[in-house]
């Protein structure tokens, strides 16, 4: 939205609250969103609980700052438009958003784990002896407070591999 003329609507710093949000996409005609998974549940049982789906103009929504499951993203778009475009990000504070998986690509993978989707192309990826993805690029912290000299690797904490299509796969935390 910051690169390209867009409106951006954010709301005010309050509580996480479903039938706000729905509100204001519908008053706002909001098309893209980014929420929590919490929040989106919040919306799922809203939405159930009054019988409505979400409001047509909301053609896609970002998910992350949480692991984002396949089942998840069912409850979802048993809620939206027939053809709304969900996403789990999977990120970092210290390095932003390391990949992006569409429900479509969860919902069709058959592998072990959690798929995380292919890192961007200015993020590398390491998975160490101890299977914790390890992550850097051009976007990760300078260095945590107090640090004097740079980070080179983010270790995530993470467990996970990179599969033969070059997506990440979360095996646990």
């Amino acid at each position: 939205a910051l690169a390209v003329p867009r409106q951006v609507f954010i709301p005010k710093p309050e509580k996480f609250n479903a039938p706000s949000f729905i509100k204001a996409v519908k008053r706002n005609k909001i098309t893209s969103a980014f929420l929590l998974p919490s929040e989106g549940q919040k919306v799922y049982e809203y939405c159930i609980s009054h019988n409505q789906t979400l409001p047509p103009s909301l053609r896609t929504i970002f998910f992350g700052s949480a692991p984002v499951t396949r089942s998840f993203l069912d409850k979802i778009a048993s809620i939206g438009v027939s053809d709304i475009s969900l996403y789990g990000l999977y990120g970092a504070t210290e390095m932003l958003i390391i990949s992006v998986v569409s429900a479509h690509q969860k919902k069709n993978y058959t592998g072990k784990g959690d798929l995380l989707g292919t890192p961007f192309s200015s993020v590398k990826i390491s998975i160490m002896k101890d299977d914790e993805i390890t992550i850097a690029g051009p976007q990760m912290y300078d260095r945590y407070l107090g640090e004097i000299e740079k980070a080179k690797w983010f270790y995530s904490g993470d467990l996970g591999a990179v599969d033969a299509q070059g997506n990440i796969v979360m095996l646990g935390r």
